[in-house]
């Protein structure tokens, strides 16, 4: 018996009676549907219907001439030869096809592979040729400071050794100097000294003003040359005051000084001895403007030639009545030599210094204001007159020494190195000054009871 499986969801039914039966359509597969017939197939061996190969069901006139005429599955074999010819062969070719094309795939790829391996290996070889360039460059940079600084510290040993050189020769020249200078002080101290007359007298007074006495009245209270020596060692007396704040320098017998005892001139008339002494009295008077003391020369009478050149030695000059100062080097066929000119270039000027030098002007008071020689003019009943002009040049000193000692020196001294050194030396001088009076006594004190204020 056959049962016909609608493969297609299809199917038609031939004949309208009862001898009619089904006629498959397309899809259609008969089987054999009884059990006994599935067992006798099974004990034949037989497998299913070949018919189950085909992709596609027959056709219903193809399956009629079959089943009538004895020859099913004889026009059915020309289909599935060529399933079988054709099946294996075709997806053989497609494998084949399939692999060459994956062999071609694999070697585009291995190519743009290695064309990558090359691009990355050059670029690797760069970035390495970049980075060694970089760090040869960076390391060359390196080399020539170090180069550049080496002769840099070269050059500065030269220039060190050099200069101490420099120094070693300037300072063996100044030792040699000092020692000819020291030889010639001691030369001209000698044959000064034999030449006595009059004296130069120091008081020093607890109110920190010392004075100092120029007394030859005999002479006029010109320098002799034993006055000159002891005018050197009273400098050495008032360096060591340490209690000194001021100092008035004046005449004995209402006349101040003028200049040079000719019997002392005439002894040391020579070049050679008259630069020696020249140096003497410069050293004198150089060690008096830089004393650490308000220094006032009280000019009474007249100040001839190097009385006129010791005025210029102290900080102040205050001038009586009818008193003059007078350079009369010029009448004497001679300049300065005491150091005069040159200090009274600082105090009036150039100008006014070759008036008074060209034309040994009489300068009185009056004209002194005027140019900035004399700093004040005795004014009281009595001025002038011996005690009390002193008196009042203690009062008008006073002004400026009035305050603890320390301070006053203090002063002195960095007004002298602001004066006389260059700036880096003064301002170094300036702040070694400083330092000791900074926290000193008198700071603490005048912090304590806010005398800035008042």
């Amino acid at each position: 018996m056959w049962n016909g499986a609608f493969g297609n969801g299809s199917g038609l039914r031939s004949g309208g009676g009862g001898g009619g039966g089904y006629v498959p359509a397309q899809g259609w597969e008969f089987v054999p549907c009884s059990r006994v017939e599935r067992e006798r197939e099974r004990g034949r061996g037989k497998s299913r219907s070949p018919l189950r190969t085909f992709s596609s069901p027959p056709t219903v006139t193809q399956f009629y001439e079959q089943s009538h005429c004895g020859t099913v599955g004889s026009s059915l074999e020309l289909p599935r030869g060529r399933v079988r010819a054709h099946g294996p062969g075709t997806h053989h070719s497609r494998l084949k096809k399939k692999f060459e094309g994956l062999k071609k795939r694999h070697g585009q790829d291995k190519e743009e592979w290695i064309r990558e391996k090359e691009i990355l290996l050059r670029q690797v070889a760069e970035i390495q040729g970049g980075e060694n360039r970089r760090i040869l460059l960076d390391l060359k940079t390196v080399v020539e400071e170090v180069q550049l600084e080496v002769k840099r510290e070269e050059s500065k040993r030269s220039e060190l050794q050099l200069q101490h050189t420099k120094d070693t020769g300037a300072w063996e020249l100044e030792r040699a100097e000092l020692k000819c200078r020291i030889a010639q002080e001691k030369e001209i101290r000698e044959k000064l000294q034999a030449f006595p007359g009059g004296s130069i007298d120091l008081v020093k007074q607890e109110s920190g003003i010392a004075v100092l006495t120029v007394n030859n009245p005999a002479r006029m209270n010109a320098f002799s040359g034993s006055m000159m020596v002891e005018l050197e060692e009273r400098m050495s007396q008032l360096e060591e005051w340490t209690e000194g704040k001021g100092l008035i320098i004046q005449g004995a017998a209402g006349t101040f000084c003028s200049g040079s005892d000719l019997n002392a001139v005439r002894a040391i008339s020579n070049p050679q001895d008259g630069m020696k002494m020249c140096m003497f009295m410069q050293n004198a008077l150089t060690r008096l403007l830089r004393l650490p003391l308000f220094s006032v020369a009280l000019v009474e009478g007249s100040a001839l030639g190097g009385g006129a050149e010791l005025t210029t030695a102290c900080d102040f000059r205050l001038m009586a009545p009818g008193s003059v100062i007078q350079f009369v080097h010029k009448h004497m066929g001679l300049v300065p030599g005491w150091g005069g000119a040159a200090r009274l270039v600082r105090i009036v000027g150039s100008q006014n210094a070759l008036k008074m030098l060209g034309n040994a002007l009489n300068v009185d008071p009056e004209m002194g204001l005027q140019i900035g020689l004399a700093d004040g003019v005795l004014e009281g009943p009595l001025a002038g007159s011996g005690a009390n002009a002193l008196l009042e040049a203690e009062q008008w000193l006073g002004c400026y020494t009035k305050g603890p000692s320390p301070v006053i020196r203090a002063i002195k001294k960095v007004v002298v190195s602001g004066r006389e050194l260059p700036l880096e030396a003064a301002l170094r001088t300036e702040r070694d000054v400083f330092g000791t009076v900074w926290g000193g006594p008198a700071n603490l004190q005048a912090l304590a009871s806010k005398a800035k204020h008042k």
